[in-house]
């Protein structure tokens, strides 16, 4: 290959940020998978996240590939040469200086091509030396949104160039782009939040939303981080003044933007948390159900989307629908969807053959195995009370090395987090302390037992009390009870 220029190598972009030191495992596929989008709308949309975002993918898939995606830099470039967006205009300079960069060193680097095919992309790269303060602020920015796609110390690193950015220029942008990497960054490091983790994300965001030079966009963007900001916080938290407080704050902003925003991460995460925290009724319902609808009018295969239009219409006790928007997402990979499914068909058909559902499922899903069984487990144990097939599948998962023995998994149909080896335990030693029935259903109880003593310290589990009965005489914000062919849990608590 011939040497790349000097000038060129002074550049800023992909090919000089070192990024072979941050990428992920799996990082190629995911770039894979937004080269795949049919149309080019993205960038439009989403304006200077859609363009880099999509320099990101086309520098990480793998070379035989590349290769054949070469068209998309060229879609790039007159992208940002022509596009009236307000920042690109703004530092247009800045991220031709980019977008032109990149393009040479893809031509040189990946398609052979010779430093003379490539001076029509450096008459594009101001040199960063000679750049105004604002310019270079972008360059910054721009390299800061691409690293933030890098994991923990990506991101690290995006937070000290913006950090940077802002002292070069009072951007508001740069500002709500520092907020992204820091909660992305949260996100990262997961754990039970206190106040102090996000008291001064929420004022930082607050302050934001009261900047007279922030754009409407801008301003809808920071609510949505400040809505997320939240939910970050309540998650795990038992319920308290604080926690409602939150949840009353999020449920507001969901409701106020979710639609004056065409972006649909953030339309999906307003109806999620509305379905999640307000729980079902007609008004929440068909907002949700309208946001859902709306997004796959554009995206029909969106299994995020069909994800709530199922759960909207299992609170409507609409199964037939529920059941068909469960499929789609199914058949799309969405193994979640799996459960919502389950429960609308065997809502429809007292009939319904479960155990060719979870057979089918194992075979499909094989990677799921431990969570299928633990689940089919207590959809026999709570929910069709038949201990021996629930005892089954609780001896199939102590048999695997895969599976986290001992804590607890949200159950779908009842929507809490249970100990399923718990409520095994419970519901043998109880069946077997009262008539087990046969002697071969008592020996199959006696042997499930045992293996789940074998597996796991049982001495605190409660066997004292029926937990299956505690659970479904409980009240919680939906009234939930065991479904029959008329009626079903309705709680809207989604898994995380």
């Amino acid at each position: 290959m011939e040497q790349i220029p000097s000038e060129l190598e002074k550049a800023e972009c992909h090919f000089t940020w070192n990024l072979s030191e941050l990428a992920l495992p799996d990082l190629s596929m995911r770039s894979l998978a937004i080269l795949s989008e049919e149309n080019d709308q993205t960038m439009e949309l989403d304006g200077m996240a859609g363009w880099t975002r999509r320099l990101n993918a086309l520098y990480e898939i793998p070379n035989d590939k590349k290769v054949e995606s070469a068209y998309i830099v060229d879609g790039v470039l007159q992208f940002v040469l022509t596009s009236d967006d307000d920042l690109i205009s703004k530092y247009r300079t800045s991220c031709l200086h980019v977008v032109s960069a990149f393009k040479a060193f893809f031509g040189m680097k990946i398609l052979n091509k010779s430093s003379g095919d490539i001076e029509g992309c450096l008459k594009y790269i101001k040199p960063y030396d000679s750049m105004s303060p604002e310019e270079k602020s972008a360059i910054l920015a721009i390299k800061a949104g691409v690293l933030r796609f890098y994991q923990v110390e990506g991101t690290r690193r995006s937070v000290s160039l913006l950090d940077e950015a802002i002292g070069l220029s009072d951007e508001v942008e740069w500002k709500v782009s520092r907020l992204i990497s820091l909660s992305r960054l949260r996100r990262h490091v997961r754990k039970l939040l206190e106040w102090e983790d996000i008291q001064d994300m929420v004022e930082s965001l607050e302050k934001l939303l009261q900047d007279d030079n922030a754009s409407t966009g801008q301003k809808i963007t920071v609510k949505y981080y400040l809505a997320l900001t939240y939910y970050d916080f309540v998650i795990g938290k038992k319920n308290s003044p604080m926690k409602q407080e939150c949840v009353r704050k999020m449920s507001e902003i969901c409701e106020e933007i979710h639609d004056k925003t065409t972006n649909v991460h953030v339309r999906l995460f307003c109806a999620e948390r509305m379905l999640q925290f307000s729980g079902y009724n007609d008004r929440v319902g068909d907002m949700t159900l309208g946001i859902a609808k709306s997004i796959l009018d554009e995206k029909p295969t969106l299994v995020a989307a069909h994800i709530v239009a199922s759960k909207v219409y299992i609170g409507k006790k609409d199964f037939q629908s529920a059941a068909g928007h469960a499929q789609v997402a199914v058949d799309n990979g969405a193994f979640g969807a799996s459960w919502l499914l389950l429960q609308s068909k065997a809502t429809l058909d007292p009939n319904f053959d479960d155990e060719q559902f979870f057979e089918t499922l194992l075979s499909t899903r094989p990677d799921y195995e431990g969570l299928i069984h633990l689940n089919a487990s207590l959809f026999y144990f709570i929910l069709k009370r038949d201990v021996l097939k629930g005892a089954e599948h609780i001896v199939k998962a102590t048999g695997l090395e895969n599976v986290d023995k001992g804590k607890p998994i949200f159950d779908f149909l009842i929507k809490k987090a249970v100990n399923p080896w718990e409520i095994a335990y419970n519901q043998i030693v109880i069946s077997l302390g009262s008539s087990p029935g046969s002697f071969a259903k008592a020996r199959i109880l006696r042997n499930a037992k045992k293996s789940i003593e074998e597996t796991l310290d049982c001495r605190r589990f409660n066997t004292r009390i029926n937990l299956v009965e505690i659970l479904l005489n409980s009240k919680n914000e939906n009234d939930l009870k065991r479904p029959t062919t008329s009626s079903t849990s309705t709680n809207w608590r989604s898994r995380e």
